[in-house]
């Protein structure tokens, strides 16, 4: 009998859970974007969710909580009732580099939330200048190896993943030594390189190509595992360096504990916003993959990648150098 009183309130709990689960949504979703309104981050999330309230039946509101290189509004999210009402729209950075580059980070990249979905992915292309003599990545390592600290590549800023990028060729290649230059974002950094200021930066495909085209810049690989649809012509760096790959994204995630009928019918509709072909064309015309990964295909990925920065972030000794900054 003593057993039974016991497990009375557990039972109870677990059906309100599951009730409130069936019901969901039954008022306002609040997405949490972690950036300032207008950046690529942002672009993705509104596209995607001013399509989803017609699919739910209620309202989307999207919340940018910029501060502190993403930190506040993925802390917010973290600590949120675990209901499906207030979402994160993750980054790469937020949720895999910051953890490894700071060990103040307010928050458990695995254990504080629940993944839902993978929506776009964004490789880069290693770029140089036109006064680079080299026309492949091969040729760039000659050229470098035969002026050690004279060259340098560029990034959005110290601990951006363009940043952890260089990071991670110089660890493959040894004797390579090419001094990293931080700037604040992708637009300054982009401005130099076109300018001749700096010799090389690892830019996203989509940005990268309209100056390939136009014979401002050379590009010399991708750094997704096969070539990509939008520079073909580019090998991967895999082909010459196995394993080396790069590529960011954007998610959703819900506080941990968030019931995974709530989580399957987030998915469900998100997954169906993303595959539609307004989105689709979307996504695509701004340089992003669109992905719709399972929750589990979400977390697998993150756990993988959250392991694989920490490396790259410990064998450069980057550890609370600095922080993650925005690719956008």
């Amino acid at each position: 009998m003593r057993t039974l009183k016991l497990l009375a309130p557990l039972a109870l709990l677990a059906f309100a859970q599951l009730a409130a689960a069936q019901a969901f949504p039954n008022k306002v979703i609040r997405l949490i974007v972690p950036w300032p309104p207008g950046g690529g981050i942002d672009i993705v999330a509104r596209t995607i969710f001013q399509e989803l309230p017609d699919r739910i039946g209620q309202q989307v509101i999207v919340d940018n909580r910029a501060g502190a290189n993403g930190f506040i509004g993925t802390t917010a999210v973290a600590k949120s009732d675990a209901d499906g009402y207030t979402l994160l729209f993750a980054d790469v950075g937020t949720i895999s580099i910051s953890p490894a580059m700071r060990k103040d980070t307010p928050y458990d990249s695995i254990k504080d939330f629940a993944p839902v979905s993978q929506v776009v992915s964004s490789p880069f292309a290693l770029v140089a200048h036109p006064s680079v003599p080299a026309k492949t990545l091969q040729e760039l390592v000659a050229y470098a190896k035969a002026r050690p600290g004279k060259m340098t590549y560029g990034s959005f800023g110290n601990g951006s993943i363009a940043h952890l990028a260089g990071a991670m060729l110089l660890a493959q290649v040894p004797g390579l030594d090419i001094v990293h230059v931080p700037y604040k974002g992708a637009p300054p950094a982009i401005t130099d390189l076109v300018g001749g200021q700096i010799d090389l930066l690892f830019l996203t495909v989509s940005s990268a190509a309209p100056h390939i085209e136009a014979g401002r810049l050379r590009g010399l690989g991708v750094t997704t595992l096969k070539r990509s649809p939008v520079l073909p012509n580019l090998p991967a760096i895999n082909e010459i360096y196995p394993g080396f790959e790069v590529v960011s994204w954007y998610g959703v995630l819900a506080p941990a504990g968030t019931p995974k009928e709530v989580v399957a019918r987030l998915h469900k509709e998100i997954v169906a916003v993303v595959q539609t072909p307004k989105v689709q064309q979307a996504l695509i015309a701004r340089g992003f993959t669109p992905e719709g990964t399972s929750p589990d295909q979400f977390e697998s990925m993150i756990r993988q990648d959250v392991a694989q920065w920490a490396k790259v972030v410990k064998a450069a000794k980057l550890e609370d150098t600095g922080m993650y900054c925005s690719i956008t």
